[in-house]
This record gives C-alpha cells, sequence and structure tokens, in this order.
C-alpha cells in the first residue's frame, strides 16, 4: 500500500471507530478514487453501508470484494445480510454458512442464519440457532432483541401465543435455554413479559 492510501486508512479506520460513519465513508471514497480495486476499502465500504440497512447499494460492493478475497468470512456475512433483505433468503443462506465455516464463528452469524432459516419456513431450525447465538453471548440484549423480533414476525401478540412461542423454542433449542415463562408486567396494564433462562441468567422481552 502507498503511503497516501496507508495514511488515508489510518484515518479511516480511526473514523469507524469512533463511529463517525460519514467520515469513514467519505474517507474510503477518497482511498477507492486511487484505487478502485482496494479489496479492503471496497468490502469496509460495503460493511458501513450493511450497517445503514442499505442493503442493495451495499451487495455490489461486497460481491466485489468476494471476488478479490472469496475466503474473506466478514464479507460472506454481510453479503448474507444483503441477500436476506432483499429477499434472496436460499443464497443468503449459503454465504451464511461460508462465513461460519471460514472462521466468522460470532453470535451474530448466527442471529442472521437463524432469522435466514425462519424466512425459509424452518422455524424450529432458526429458533434453534438464534438461541445457539444467544447461549454464551457477549450481548444478551442484542440476542433478546432479535428474538422478540422473530415473535413479532410470527405474529405472537398475546399472551397464549407467548407460551406457545416459548414452548417452541425450548423445544427448538432445549441444550441452551434452559427454562421459560411468561408473567404479566405492570405497568402498563396488558403488558407482558417472556423470561428466557440461559447460562444461570434470566433475560426479558417486554410486550405491550
Amino acid at each position: 500500500m502507498d503511503p497516501e492510501l496507508e495514511r488515508l486508512h489510518h484515518e479511516e479506520a480511526a473514523l469507524r471507530a469512533s463511529g463517525d460513519y460519514d467520515g469513514a465513508l467519505q474517507g474510503l471514497d477518497r482511498m477507492l478514487a486511487r484505487d478502485p480495486r482496494l479489496s479492503p476499502a471496497i468490502n469496509n465500504k460495503g460493511t458501513i453501508l450493511t450497517m445503514r440497512e442499505h442493503y442493495a447499494e451495499a451487495r455490489p460492493l461486497i460481491e466485489a470484494a468476494l471476488g478479490a478475497d472469496p475466503a474473506n468470512a466478514v464479507a460472506h456475512n454481510n453479503l448474507a445480510l444483503c441477500l436476506h433483505h432483499t429477499g434472496h433468503h436460499e443464497q443468503a443462506l449459503t454465504h451464511s454458512e461460508a462465513a461460519w465455516n471460514g472462521g466468522y464463528q460470532h453470535e451474530g452469524v448466527l442471529y442472521n442464519a437463524g432469522r435466514i432459516m425462519l424466512a425459509l419456513g424452518a422455524v424450529p431450525r432458526g429458533l434453534e440457532l438464534v438461541a445457539m447465538g444467544f447461549e454464551g453471548s457477549s450481548n444478551p440484549s442484542e440476542g433478546m432483541a432479535f428474538l422478540q423480533a422473530i415473535a413479532r414476525a410470527l405474529d405472537v401478540d398475546d399472551q397464549e401465543d407467548m407460551r406457545r412461542f416459548a414452548d417452541e423454542l425450548v423445544a427448538a433449542a432445549e441444550h441452551a435455554i434452559e427454562e421459560t415463562d411468561v408473567v404479566l408486567a405492570d405497568p402498563p396494564l396488558g403488558s407482558f413479559l417472556l423470561r428466557i433462562k440461559v447460562d444461570g441468567e434470566w433475560y426479558a422481552m417486554r410486550f405491550d
């Protein structure tokens, strides 16, 4: 990497680490103006666009990054997200598996794979993958957010539905989820909580 590209790379990395994604995107564009085939810059731009949920815009960038480096497991995960959110679930699953098998064995990969399986109608396997991601997670609140999104996607909207969902979750992932219960939450009247026990700790999601 030439000295100017290296300088721009360090600046962009610092901006991305600080959460200044607008600045990081500008830095990446400057890098790509100097070298349009620079794979790390292409991938990082695609990653930021994926994080911002600009999936259609991110997809060709991530595909280009994979063209330059087919073993890039993070790029496979990003492409899985793009494909899933644009309705290409079977292709998404292929890239999600490539991400995991390529060494990117992060709970987020399991969450995403679970949601893809649910989109394909494989509810038990989808719930199992999400629960596996939640087990031992470094960020349990993220796992609960995924479970809540899945519950809403499955039209869970009352206590009876929630108890059925809890039973399905345990049946799919009994090795990961030790116990569940559904309790009323007050206030407000009519709200309830689904609580799940993982690794000896209780976590809850609220439905109003």
